[in-house]
Order: structure tokens, then sequence, then C-alpha cells
């Protein structure tokens, strides 16, 4: 007997990677975002205006394969999310769905609320701005930010999300927790709803920046990795790369980005080390002299 609604198997699904990559400014989450490229059409939410044609070309990523749109409206960006989810139905090979960033379009999004809601307060004779922000524009962003999240994270694509970080603290236990910057309701959704969620840094080895993810909880920050495949700390984490370790395709005991990475800690420890030593010597060296140095009485005498 013929199954018409048999189901795929979940060996069978297509996966779909669910990654967010947050931080200041400056820590290359564009780049590990627009990296996608290289593997067909990324739909581009550019909330910041930060596609740089001429910066991505000098990464090797095919701008022609980046598609960017740039209105954040909520209803803007409605539309947007039926668009994709219509053409991927017809067939269209659109790769990934890219909001950089969230926190960009949060900020907008508040201001379009708080402009709204001064309007409706003035008809009814409250004194309201549209620089007041009371709390219910909050819970209307909050709702709005989180549907719009569900309904780019259901889209059968990949998605990848950039959001800048904000400083918390927990008033009860005083504890400091840094994660994306987005209201505490909202935060919570996106990381729950990502596969896997990386704080980038940059560190400086001999004029040359160094850029990295934590993908692994660790001191204040917030990380996640569901897959529990790629390195706590991860260089150099573009898609590309983050996918491949998901895929089991880099080994990380041979990795060459990580084994540099170790070599050039390793040197640096080894520098402060032969640093420490050569002060220590100096200044026994001079203790050393300064015993050996007649006092002035001694002088006198002789």
């Amino acid at each position: 007997m013929s199954n018409d609604t048999a189901h795929p198997t979940l060996d069978e699904e297509e996966p779909f990677h669910r990654i967010l990559w947050y931080s200041d400014p400056g820590k290359g989450k564009t780049t590990n975002i627009a990296n996608a490229a290289k593997f067909g059409k990324v739909i581009y939410i550019d909330s910041e205006n930060g596609l740089k044609a001429k910066a991505l070309r000098s990464h090797g990523i095919p701008v022609e394969n980046i598609e960017p749109h740039r209105n954040t409206t909520y209803e803007g960006l409605e539309a947007l999310h039926q668009e994709i989810y219509e053409r991927l139905i017809s067939g269209e090979p659109i790769f990934a769905t890219a909001w950089d960033t969230t926190t960009k379009a949060a900020a907008s999004l508040l201001d379009t609320i708080a402009y709204e809601s001064a309007i409706k307060a003035t008809r009814i004779g409250k004194d309201k701005t549209e620089f007041d922000t009371w709390q219910d524009d909050y819970g209307t962003l909050a709702a709005k930010m989180r549907k719009l999240i569900r309904r780019f994270h259901d889209l059968p694509c990949h998605l990848l999300i950039g959001a800048h970080q904000r400083r918390d603290i927990d008033e009860e236990t005083s504890t400091v927790s840094i994660g994306p910057a987005l209201s505490p309701a909202v935060q919570q959704d996106l990381v729950g709803y990502m596969d896997v969620v990386i704080h980038c840094r940059t560190e400086e080895f001999n004029d040359e920046d160094e850029f990295s993810g934590l993908t692994r909880p660790r001191g204040r920050f917030m990380a996640k990795d569901r897959y529990r495949m790629l390195p706590p700390f991860l260089i150099d984490p573009t898609f590309e790369r983050v996918v491949d370790y998901i895929d089991d395709k880099i080994d990380r005991d041979k990795d060459p980005l990580q084994l540099l990475a170790r070599k050039r800690r390793a040197d640096r420890a080894t520098a402060e080390v032969e640093k420490s030593a050569e002060k220590a010597a100096a200044k026994a060296a001079a203790k050393a002299a300064d015993k050996a140095e007649p006092k002035p009485a001694e002088k006198a005498k002789a």
C-alpha cells in the first residue's frame, strides 16, 4: 500500500545551519557572514549599509552572489520574507538569508514605534514625543522582532545573523554577561533558535590582526555549538570554516590556522619568559654591582 503522505527521514533531510556572529564593530562579522556567497546566492539584509564590494572581493568573496536589501521597516522585512519564501518554493536556488545586523534593525524599528506611539498619545492628550520611549514601545518592539526572527528562521535555507554585543548585569547576583545587543526577551529567543553562536574577537600579533571566535560559553561571554564539533576557540570563523568543521572536513589537530595560532601564543609566552628573565638578571647584576661599589666612608679612609 502506497503512502502518499510519507515524509523524509532525518537522514534524508537537507541540513540548514542557523548561525549568529556577535561582537563590537570591526571584529569580522560581515566578512564571516558574506563568506557564504562562495556557495550560492545570499539574500542579504544590510541593515547598516556595511557591505563593501571592494573589501569583500579582497577576501575572495563573489559579490555577484550577494543580493542586498536595505528596507528594514517591519513591513519591508515581512514583505521580503514572503518574497524569499515564494522564490524558494518556486525552485530558485537561494543558498542563505543573512541579516546584518539585527541590532541596527531593532533600533530603527524602535524609532518608528516610538514615533507612532507619540502620535497616538498626542491625540488622546498625553505628553509624549518621538524621543520618549515608553515600556509599551519596548514590548511592541520585542513582539515584532521575535516574529520576524521566527519567520526567517523557518525558511528552507541557511540563516546567518550578525549582532553587536551588550553588557548586562544580573540584579540579583551582580553577575556580568555579554551577549547579542538585543532586548533580553529577543536575545533569549535568538540565541535559543541558533545552532551556533560565535563571539567574534581580534588580537594583534606582529602588527597583524588575528580574527577568531569563541564557540563555547566562557566567563562572561555567551556562545553556543549545538553540534559540539567546533573548537572552543576558532581561528577565522567564517561560514565556510564553521560548516567544514560541522561536516567533519577539518581535523582541528591538523588545521594549519589553529596550529599557527597555538604557535603564536607559545612564541609570545616564550618571549615573555625570556624578557622577564632578562629583567631579573639585569636587576641582580645591578644589585651585585651596588654591593661591590665602596661606600662613601670607605672611599674617604682610602
